[in-house]
Formats: C-alpha cells, sequence, structure tokens
C-alpha cells in the first residue's frame, strides 16, 4: 500500500506544484503503518543442525555462506568471481539482483568484507563448481545463475527447515544470525555493521538487545568497581 501511495503522493505533489491542481491533495496521502518483525536469529547449534538437513550441497554451500557471511541474498546471488580475492580472504559487494536485474546494492554504497574462516571454505569448494565459467559464484543445482532471491527459498531453504523440525523461521535470519553470532563472540560492533553494510547506528537500533546481552555483565561490573 505504502509504495503505490507514495508514488500518488508525489504525482500529486508535482500536479499542485505545476498548478495543474488547485488543492495540495498529496498532503491528504496517509501511508500506513507497519511494525516490521524483530530478528528471530538462530543459534550456532540449530545453524548446524539446519546444515544437515539440505538435500543439495550447493544448497547448503549457499546457506553456509549467507550464515557466516552476512551478506544479502540478493548480494549473495550477483556475487562474481572478480569480486573475490581468495588469497586476501575478501570479497567485494558491489551489486545485487534485485527483479531479475542486477543493479547496485541496497545501499548504493560498494564495501568490502573479510571472509570468515566457514565462509572462505565455502568458496574453495565453489571454485571446483563455477570458478571456470568466470561469472557468478553461487548456482542452481542445474547449473544456471538464478533470476530471482525466490529460487533458492523455494528449491533450499523451505524443504530443509521442514526437514529440520525446528521452529519456522524465514532465510532472512541468516544475516540476523551473523549479527547476533559477532555480538556474542565479542566483536566490536562498528566492524559487524561494516560487514553487513549497515550504518553503526541502524545496527544499534536492531540488535541493541543482543548488545546487551553480549555484554556479559561487563558494563555492570565497571560500575560496580567505581
Amino acid at each position: 500500500f505504502n509504495n503505490v501511495a507514495s508514488v500518488l503522493s508525489m504525482a500529486l505533489e508535482y500536479g499542485h506544484n505545476a498548478k495543474f491542481i488547485a488543492e495540495p491533495l498529496h498532503l491528504q496521502v496517509v501511508m500506513r503503518k507497519h511494525q516490521k518483525p524483530g530478528p528471530d536469529p538462530f543459534t550456532l547449534e540449530e545453524v548446524e543442525h539446519l546444515l544437515t538437513k539440505f538435500a543439495s550441497d550447493r544448497g547448503r554451500d549457499y546457506y553456509e555462506f549467507a550464515f557466516f557471511s552476512g551478506m544479502r541474498p540478493s548480494e549473495m546471488l550477483a556475487l562474481k568471481w572478480a569480486n573475490v580475492d581468495l588469497r586476501a580472504g575478501s570479497v567485494l559487494v558491489d551489486a545485487a539482483l534485485t527483479r531479475g536485474k542486477v543493479k547496485g546494492t541496497k545501499t548504493s554504497a560498494a564495501r568490502e568484507i573479510e571472509l570468515t574462516s566457514r565462509a572462505l571454505r565455502v568458496l574453495e569448494r565453489q571454485r571446483k563448481l563455477t570458478q571456470l565459467a568466470g561469472g557468478v559464484v553461487f548456482v542452481g543445482d542445474d547449473g544456471q545463475p538464478f533470476t530471482s532471491t525466490d529460487a533458492p527459498l523455494d528449491r533450499w531453504w523451505k524443504p530443509a527447515m521442514r526437514l529440520s523440525s525446528m521452529r519456522q523461521r524465514d532465510a532472512r535470519q541468516t544475516r540476523h544470525t551473523f549479527a547476533t553470532i559477532c555480538l556474542m563472540a565479542g566483536i566490536k560492533p562498528a566492524w559487524a555493521a561494516r560487514q553487513m553494510g549497515h550504518s553503526v547506528e541502524m545496527f544499534y537500533r536492531v540488535y541493541s538487545r543482543w548488545i546487551d546481552h553480549a555484554d556479559k555483565g561487563a558494563e555492570r561490573r565497571k560500575l560496580d568497581g567505581y
């Protein structure tokens, strides 16, 4: 609704500014409020259990990389070997697959991420499958690049979740899981935010509860000691 209403509002505002419409009707277009669901991350134990339920090796690698890189699904599907530096252990994220087209990232900014050992091992396995083709890193079981982010969900994620017998969650939780794992490991929020392409302010806002838990009472002990 809001996507449509915002376009309507802009058209009405243009019409008013151009003197085609006498009344400022755009001011009467009211957006609907929607509360986004908060993070519902997996524990490390749940991650390991879920990864055993993928029937496809390619599907398992794809989601293992998602859990341990923090990249968005649209960014993973657009990731090309030209942007991978295995020797340095880094990846340049500068594109995303959106509505079947490769565009810039969600934040319109490129970023270089440091690969965790788990993510790096996934790319080492993918080298044998897709590097010679010189295109994208991740492809389907048929060897063809994906055209939407729905395909990995339908082919890999949903069947694995059903087999896991765990509480059902969507694949967006892979990024939330990466963020919370970073925090529980004592990683600085600024580093995790940079890896994920978040601003530090947004990272604190979304993951403040886990930042508090990761503290494990250290800040309180400082105050008590003082």
